[in-house]
């Protein structure tokens, strides 16, 4: 056993004597069967004993926990008193999904001011998956007014912070000059970055960038074929349509080129899960 990780009785025996960061760690596990049998009650007991100590984490977890019925009935309104405990506490996720709660009405009276109150607190603590989302919401006009502007801002946030999905959306913007000029090189930059930590949707990105050829250049084919079909590998929607477009445009020699790059590809991978 990893000796980094306590054992399960070591555990047990701390939340027992009233260690509400052991209570927390033993509820984790046994909603997620780590080291344990997966027990989702018991798990809600763990963290109503650490959450009734003040412990932020044990408090949204507890929220999470009623707001889905895991192992508790499911029930709103007690969900919403332990996410609010703990958002005031400026726990991130707890102000995230009251943000998303109140900004879409869900489970709660929807209040728009009241969801960007909190998002805009995790936001403005930095925490990239607040900047991603509200930019979502930006981006399509979900819960607010459609806003390419603000959407960019805070995709880069979360991009400058390597969220792959936020690198994504910014290459996007810049493919299609949403919110800022136009910029085929720079969409290829943020689409790049993403796209090597296996983002299909940047891969796709990627694949139409080098085979469209509107900036005067010719398309490289092979690149956008190698994109493709690594965006297919990692599940991306239409990208089975995008590659049989391709291959009635590519010669047999240039399809091969393609293959024999994802065949590297795929090698590295295999090494890197080895390592």
């Amino acid at each position: 056993m990893d000796k980094a990780i306590p054992s399960i009785q070591y555990v047990r025996k701390l939340a027992e004597e009233g260690n509400s960061g052991a209570q927390l760690l033993l509820g984790y596990r046994l909603k997620t069967g780590k080291d344990v049998d997966l027990d989702l009650e018991a798990a809600a007991r763990w963290f109503r004993k650490s959450a009734d100590q003040g412990n932020a984490c044990a408090q949204y977890l507890l929220g999470s926990v009623y707001e889905n019925g895991e192992g508790v009935a499911k029930d709103d309104a007690t969900s919403y008193r332990w996410y609010l405990c703990s958002a005031q506490q400026d726990n991130q996720d707890a102000q995230l999904r009251l943000g998303q709660k109140f900004l879409h009405g869900l489970g709660v009276i929807q209040n728009r001011s009241e969801g960007l109150k909190w998002l805009l607190k995790a936001v403005y603590a930095g925490y990239d998956e607040a900047q991603l989302y509200l930019g979502i919401a930006y981006f399509n006009g979900h819960g607010v007014e459609t806003d390419y502007a603000r959407a960019g801002i805070l995709f880069k946030l979360a991009a400058t912070q390597g969220n792959t999905n936020a690198q994504g959306f910014l290459g996007w913007m810049c493919l299609k000059g949403l919110g800022t000029q136009q910029d085929k090189n720079k969409a290829i930059r943020w689409f790049l970055r993403s796209a090597e930590q296996n983002n299909s949707t940047a891969q796709i990105g990627l694949g139409i960038s080098f085979m469209n050829d509107d900036s005067g250049s010719f398309p490289d084919l092979i690149s956008s074929y190698y994109w493709f079909k690594l965006a297919k590998i990692n599940g991306g929607r239409n990208s089975d349509t995008w590659l049989d477009y391709l291959t009635e445009c590519m010669s047999k020699s240039q399809i091969e080129q393609a293959e024999e790059r994802v065949s590297d590809w795929l090698a590295r991978q295999s090494e890197k899960s080895e390592s």
